[in-house]
C-alpha cells in the first residue's frame, strides 16, 4: 500500500520531514528546506482521510453505534468507530482486525459495549472460520477496556 507524505498523521508527517533535513548534506539543505517550508505549509491534516473519518465521527455524536457494523460502516470507518468508543489506538484496532487477533477484535467490541450476537457477527465477517471464545459478552465494557489497555501498554524490562 502506498500513501502520499499528504495524508501522514500530523505527528509521522513532522518526524518524516525531521528525516530528510538531518539526512541531508550541507550543499543539499537549502533547497531541501525550502520544499519542506512548501510541504509544511500546504499540509492540512483535517484533509487527510483520517481527518476526515475523525470529523464524521464527531459528526455522528450518539449514532456512533452504527459505526461498529463492519458491513455497513466499512473497515477505515469500523475501525475509527472502535478506536473512539474505547479510547484504544486506531492503529492497534486496524492491527485487531486481522487473522489471530479475534480475541483483541472481541475485546474491543466489548468494550465499545457490543453483546455476543453483535461480537459473533463482526468477527465472523472478517474470518467466518473464527470462533469468539464463549462468554466474552459477559466481560463488563469497562473491564474489556482494562484488558486491552494491559495488552497494548508496553511491558516492563525491570522484573
Amino acid at each position: 500500500m502506498q500513501l502520499a507524505i499528504s495524508e501522514l498523521p500530523a505527528e509521522l508527517f513532522a518526524g518524516l520531514l525531521d528525516e530528510f533535513s538531518e539526512a541531508s548534506s550541507a550543499h543539499e539543505r537549502e533547497g531541501l528546506a525550502r520544499g519542506i517550508d512548501a510541504l509544511r505549509e500546504s499540509y492540512d491534516e483535517a484533509t487527510t482521510r483520517l481527518g476526515l473519518l475523525s470529523r464524521l465521527l464527531a459528526s455522528m455524536r450518539e449514532d456512533v453505534a452504527a459505526t461498529l457494523e463492519l458491513e455497513n460502516a466499512g473497515l477505515a470507518l469500523f475501525a475509527s468507530g472502535i478506536a473512539a468508543a474505547t479510547q484504544q489506538p486506531r492503529d492497534l484496532i486496524v492491527l485487531a482486525c486481522h487473522e489471530r487477533q479475534t480475541v483483541r477484535l472481541a475485546l474491543g467490541l466489548r468494550a465499545a459495549g457490543q453483546g455476543d450476537a453483535a461480537i459473533d457477527r463482526q468477527v465472523s465477517l472478517l474470518d467466518p472460520s473464527d470462533a469468539v471464545p464463549a462468554g466474552i459478552g459477559a466481560i463488563p465494557p469497562d473491564r474489556a477496556a482494562s484488558l486491552l489497555d494491559a495488552a497494548y501498554s508496553p511491558q516492563r524490562t525491570d522484573r
